[in-house]
């Protein structure tokens, strides 16, 4: 089963870095992991993935 994270990502100009902006609802609520598979929207959180795919999404975006 193929999942796609969507994140809304915000570059605050003063200070220089990127981050992930948690507060924004993405598709009207309804959950920001698309299943390829099923061809929907999903809230399930699995800690790990997420902590791994922010943390990496951050370095990259922090890199330049």
């Amino acid at each position: 089963m193929t999942k796609q994270y969507h994140y809304v990502v915000v570059f605050d100009e003063a200070t220089g870095e990127w981050s992930v902006d948690y507060d924004v609802s993405l598709n009207f609520d309804n959950g920001h992991i698309w299943d390829e598979e099923a061809q929907t929207w999903s809230a399930e959180y699995n800690p790990y993935v997420e902590d791994v795919l922010v943390e990496e999404l951050t370095r990259k975006l922090n890199a330049n």
